[in-house]
């Protein structure tokens, strides 16, 4: 027999961290009799607890002299909680000559003395026991009662409990486990003044985004939406943070999911890069050696199909268990950023339908999980999170200058401005029948368009137009849209006609996509006209000039003056 009020102080003091709660003070009247008590816990406002379950460890009669455990409850597999204690390499040694069988008399000498052992567990070895505990209960317990930011699990027997999660709390569509609570009962209510302390991680798929004019190359913006060329190596990043109760968990799974839409997006394999970042002022570490990194295409259920009925993943980059990667400390407030690029394709939509993937983050979400002892249920996934990167064409229709009839036969080249002041080549591309000239796949920025050849000889080649595409977009998580498209021209050039006189949209959002009123939103166009005209171009300054135009008019005409007169005066003389 042991004073069970001794042993109700002890546990609280070295379980603290387990249970949250302070010492309980228990006096005689209280423990007189074997009536039924209770477990009041304080819960997080945020969290759902639907199955907070107590089980009892051992059974025990009060009195006004003491306690006396009298056996094992039946909240735990007795033969096979001893079992895994025993294999324990921390804890195994302490419960060595504890007997985890028999009945009657042999029972409560049996839970005796493995009370005795666990009267002495300093904290970090307490929480030990308390997962697993929690990893050898059975039967169905009693279920807690929530009201408000309090569960209370009523009508317990005087005894000693573990209160846990029978099914996964829930945060949102996040999902995790409570660490173990281990508490003493006796015939009143007893309250944990802390909380649960369920922990949950943070998932988020970024895009980057850049104009190549305005800002140098490699720099980028992330966030939900952006726009981009054809051919584009666009970057994206994948962003898991750790729960704040990371250092509960012996071993914490962090897989990270991607779905690409690979008719759309072509992976570049070796861009595969993992950095950890214990803040958001710390200096990264490159992780990516304690990761692996798989990019076989496969179905995977776990997708939504949201996004064209899609459910193929095309990159995997996971950590068995993160809390093994050396030279890094895993804090509360850390996070793994995955970096890749791919290439934005010419099977990219064009406009406010958008280029859409996303990703979801799988993560271990139970504490009480052991190494040695395999839960049930030891991961979850975290919501999908999607991004979407919009792809813009020019359309433009070459007319002559005085019918403003279709002239065909014109080429023309498109080149993009970038920031140091060069330039990259677009497209080359040559009228239609209907002679109009489409450049696909272009993102907002300063261009320059050049006619390469005019219609025929007869035609004069226009001026380069220098002109700008400019685009919003939302980025608000789960409602991207494209919210505006337009271009101007920003050079003088007498035979431009101007971009946005077919760019005043007027928008609806629908869903994550963007229907327009007019068409050019949702086609993703910028229009004008390009007008040509027929002649002979003069020179002005340089070249020969017209002085000699000038002169040699002027001679002629002396020269026929002088022989109109000769003549004139032969005729008199004869």
């Amino acid at each position: 027999m042991t004073n069970f009020k001794r042993f109700s102080a002890a546990i609280a003091a070295t379980l603290m961290a387990a249970t949250l709660s302070v010492p309980m003070a228990m006096n005689a009247s209280a423990l007189e009799g074997t009536g039924t008590g209770s477990i009041a816990i304080t819960t997080d406002t945020d969290v759902t607890h639907s199955k907070l379950t107590a089980y009892q460890i051992f059974t025990a009669n009060a009195s006004a002299a003491g306690v006396v455990i009298t056996g094992w409850g039946d909240g735990v597999d007795v033969a096979a909680l001893g079992v895994d204690l025993k294999a324990n390499a921390t804890i195994g040694s302490l419960f060595e000559d504890v007997n985890f069988a028999g009945s009657g008399d042999d029972e409560a000498a049996s839970a005796q003395a493995a009370s005795d052992v666990i009267s002495n567990l300093d904290a970090g070895n307490a929480e030990i026991f308390a997962k697993i505990v929690a990893a050898n209960i059975t039967g169905t317990g009693t279920v807690a009662s929530v009201s408000g930011t309090t569960a209370t699990v009523s009508g317990l027997p005087t005894g000693y409990y573990i209160v846990v999660d029978a099914e996964a709390a829930s945060n949102g569509d996040y999902s995790a486990y409570t660490l173990g609570i281990l508490k003493v009962v006796d015939n009143e209510t007893t309250a944990i003044t802390g909380n649960t302390k369920v922990e949950f991680p943070k998932f988020d798929k970024q895009i980057g985004d850049i104009n190549d004019t305005d800002t140098a190359a490699g720099t980028y913006s992330y966030d939900e939406a952006a726009d981009h060329d054809m051919g584009d190596q666009v970057p994206f990043r994948l962003i898991g943070t750790i729960p704040s109760n990371i250092d509960k968990y012996d071993e914490y799974n962090m897989t990270f999911h991607d779905n690409l839409q690979d008719t759309v997006f072509t992976l570049k394999a070796d861009s595969v890069k993992v950095t950890y970042y214990a803040s958001s002022s710390a200096e990264g570490v490159d992780v990516t050696s304690s990761f692996s990194t798989t990019t076989t295409n496969a179905a995977n259920e776990a997708f939504s199909g949201t996004h064209e009925g899609d459910k193929t993943e095309n990159l995997t980059v996971s950590c068995a268990d993160i809390t093994a990667i050396a030279g890094i400390t895993l804090d509360d407030g850390g996070y793994f950023v995955v970096d890749y690029t791919a290439e934005l394709t010419t099977s990219a939509k064009l406009g406010a339908t958008g280029n859409w993937n996303s990703a979801y983050l799988e993560y271990s979400n139970n504490p009480n999980y052991t190494a040695d002892r395999t839960q049930s249920d030891s991961t979850a996934n975290s919501p999908e999170d999607s991004v979407v990167a919009f792809t813009y064409q020019t359309v433009v229709d070459k007319i002559d200058a005085i019918t403003k009839e279709a002239l065909p036969g014109a080429t023309f080249k498109l080149e993009k401005v970038l920031k140091d002041g060069t330039t990259k080549e677009i497209d080359v591309v040559k009228a239609n029948e209907d002679a109009t000239f489409v450049f696909t796949g272009l993102d907002d920025g300063t261009y320059i368009l050049t006619e390469v050849s005019a219609p025929s000889d007869s035609y004069n080649k226009i001026n380069p137009i220098t002109f700008k595409i400019t685009a919003s977009e939302t980025q608000d998580d789960g409602a991207e849209a494209l919210t505006s498209l337009g271009a101007e021209v920003t050079n003088d050039s007498a035979q431009t006609a101007d971009f946005a006189v077919k760019n005043a949209f007027v928008l609806e959002t629908v869903g994550e996509k963007t229907a327009a009123a007019e068409g050019e939103v949702a086609n993703g166009a910028v229009y004008t006209k390009v007008e040509n005209s027929k002649g002979t171009s003069l020179p002005g300054t340089g070249g020969i000039g017209t002085t000699l135009f000038y002169l040699g008019g002027g001679a002629m005409v002396a020269v026929a003056g002088i022989y109109l007169i000769s003549k004139k005066r032969m005729k008199n003389e004869e």
